[in-house]
């Protein structure tokens, strides 16, 4: 089950998989008529910008009565026919992040278990020496392109900002950032409930919730307090139900989701790097 939106019921003559009578039902809402409509999945034709292995959809449109109101005073007396193509690539899994970024790194397998749609899971924990899941991104800055040039410097307040006013970063899949490995607690606490209330996953999202972040799901194994750099494996979409506090524990609640990010900004088919975080799909011709 994935919590990616419903597709819409098909229109009077849209056939075929559920991708054919999406892409027909959206060209009848917008004056097409079906039959002339030629949908084909996946598209014969695949532009070589299409990441490998993405599903494609090819819409052909051939309209042959267009009116020739005017034309009839120059004696033309036949219809005259127009075609045009588009394709589009579906959801693709995330692959780079262009501002918005939440600043706390997930583990690919937390309590040793792959993810799970709708399971509720603690986004920060005791994952090495020094480091409980909070990430170090300063305002600005990209993710480095190997671990000696990962950028530093935000220091323990920078998460706090990344959650209210979203983090001005950029970072993609095989990059790497720093952990931090001690927050202003009280900030942070404070720019999560102004974004969590507690609640819990609806059973209907638009995308636009506040409680629905977009996380880097990182390999913690590298980790060692503040001075190693952890590697970016893939994204994923999580909704924030709480935080608290009990001794030096701070836990981050989250409901793991299957979700187009708003902040995606690269996507990509790669099995390796799916963690439930899709780019939103797009046309490329």
């Amino acid at each position: 089950m994935q919590h990616i939106p419903a597709p819409p019921a098909a229109a009077a003559g849209c056939t075929g998989s559920t991708a054919a009578q999406v892409a027909c039902t959206y060209a009848v809402q917008n004056n097409v008529s079906a039959s002339e409509l030629t949908v084909e999945v996946p598209s014969s034709v695949v532009p070589a910008s299409v990441p490998a292995g993405a599903q494609t959809v090819r819409v052909t449109v051939q309209r042959n009565t267009i009116a020739n109101y005017f034309a009839r005073l120059f004696g033309r007396t036949a219809p005259y026919s127009a075609g045009a193509t588009a394709i589009a690539v579906g959801p693709t899994a995330t692959s780079a992040i262009h501002n918005g970024l939440f600043p706390a790194g997930f583990a690919y397998n937390p309590n040793g278990a792959s993810l799970k749609y709708g399971q509720t899971y603690s986004l920060t924990g005791n994952y090495a020496s020094g480091n409980w899941g909070w990430l170090d991104i300063p305002a600005g800055s990209t993710a480095g392109t190997s671990a000696g040039t990962a950028p530093k410097g935000g220091g323990a307040s920078q998460p706090s900002t990344n959650i209210t006013n979203d983090c001005t970063c950029n970072a993609s899949v095989n990059s790497w950032v720093m952990p931090e490995t001690g927050v202003a607690w009280g900030p942070v606490s404070s720019a999560v409930k102004s974004l969590a209330d507690g609640s819990t996953l609806p059973a209907v999202l638009t995308g636009n919730e506040p409680q629905l972040v977009t996380v880097p799901i990182v390999d913690w194994s590298t980790a060692n307090g503040g001075s190693s750099p952890v590697q970016i494996m893939g994204f994923a979409q999580v909704w924030l139900v709480g935080i608290s506090k009990s001794g030096s524990d701070e836990v981050l609640n989250v409901q793991f989701v299957q979700y187009v990010s708003k902040y995606a900004s690269g996507g990509g088919a790669g099995s390796s790097n799916n963690f439930g975080s899709f780019k939103m799909p797009y046309l490329v011709q």
